[in-house]
């Protein structure tokens, strides 16, 4: 019992210090720094709304819960690409697990990477700082208040003093995950680098995440901490950001269903913010803000399944198809209300002996 008591007490004391963190300092927050990652990985998971916490049994877990690592048998490699707003938007992840069998152990690396080509950037020169007035006896009056004060002579189009760059966002995670007694437990060491043309930043975050099944008959328990003790952003300007704790408390619930020949799994995850998102988010009070996803799979024989999810106010849905040790999966974000085309995560699954 000497492991899990330590395990147990280190765990405890990890969510106490990210709880103190975010309580006393809040204001120090960076609204949606390091936003990139927020998509997470695999389609699977997208079918399923994002509610992931308390299933996380494959690679794509190195993101959502690291402790459900520990639910995996075999080795895997799993790449899964999100072709985002139709081609505007590239959004790729790759994971492997290594299973670390005198130990029972796993280790797991992770890769996501975001990417969006020729950005336009307009030149200073185009906006003249004009009053509200615009042109007074044929002179121009500029006032100089640093605003754009919703007079159309303040900016003036020029296609030859636009310029393009690129934005590339990484993050890589160094995952490992232990059973002990009847519990799961891992943790991430992440690192995150961003660039958008000539501008960069860097930082080092951890996670942590806890897992049990059968809480309840047939009723699995996750919570994962992502940035558990505050990721630190530092960009090449001397601008510094950072992302506070998201802890995620998530249930998954199986079912067997003889006169289908299959399985229903209903999970759940709730997301909490502390970084000023208001109104951005579900349901907030302050500072704090609370995001809730859902997910249904229904599973024919390990072979077929089908997916819908609700991910905020989003629908989301996806298939998933098993051919021996390989696995398919698609997952599609619909959204009739918006002009952009819907975004769609295709992955490629392989588990090993």
């Amino acid at each position: 019992m000497r492991p899990f008591r330590v395990l147990s007490w280190g765990l405890a004391l990890g969510l106490c210090a990210s709880l103190g963190l975010v309580t006393t300092g809040p204001a120090r927050a960076d609204k949606f720094a390091g936003a990139f990652l927020e998509a997470g990985a695999g389609a699977r998971a997208l079918g399923l709304g994002g509610a992931y916490t308390a299933i996380a049994d494959d690679a794509s877990g190195i993101y959502w819960n690291p402790a459900g690592l520990a639910s995996t048998s075999r080795h895997e490699v799993l790449l899964s690409h999100e072709f985002r707003f139709g081609d505007l938007v590239d959004y790729s992840f790759l994971g492997g697990i290594y299973q670390v069998r005198q130990r029972n152990g796993r280790f797991g690396l992770g890769v996501i990477r975001l990417g969006i080509d020729s950005i336009a950037f307009t030149d200073s020169t185009m906006w003249n700082d004009l009053n509200g007035n615009g042109q007074i006896d044929g002179w121009v009056d500029l006032n100089n208040n640093g605003q754009v004060d919703g007079n159309e002579t303040e900016f003036v189009y020029d296609p030859n003093k636009l310029h393009y760059v690129n934005d590339a966002e990484w993050a890589v995670f160094l995952s490992y995950a232990q059973p002990v007694s009847s519990w799961q437990f891992g943790g991430n060491l992440k690192f995150i680098t961003q660039s958008v043309g000539d501008f960069s930043s860097f930082g080092i975050g951890l996670d942590v995440g806890v897992l049990k099944h059968d809480v309840l008959h047939r009723l699995d328990l996750g919570l994962a901490v992502h940035d558990l003790t505050g990721t630190y952003l530092s960009w090449s300007t001397g601008r510094k950001e950072t992302i506070v704790p998201v802890p995620t408390l998530g249930l998954a619930y199986r079912l067997d269903s003889n006169a289908l020949r299959g399985s229903f799994l209903f999970a759940g995850d709730m997301a909490v913010h502390f970084d000023d998102r208001r109104n951005a988010d579900q349901f907030w009070a302050g500072p704090t803000s609370v995001n809730l996803n859902w997910g249904l799979e229904f599973n024919m024989q390990n072979r077929l399944a089908l997916r819908f999810g609700l991910q905020e106010e989003s629908f989301q849905a996806g298939a998933g198809f098993a051919a021996g040790p390989v696995r398919f999966d698609y997952g599609v974000i619909p959204d009739p209300k918006s002009d952009f085309d819907a975004s769609q995560r295709l992955s490629l699954r392989w588990v090993g002996p």
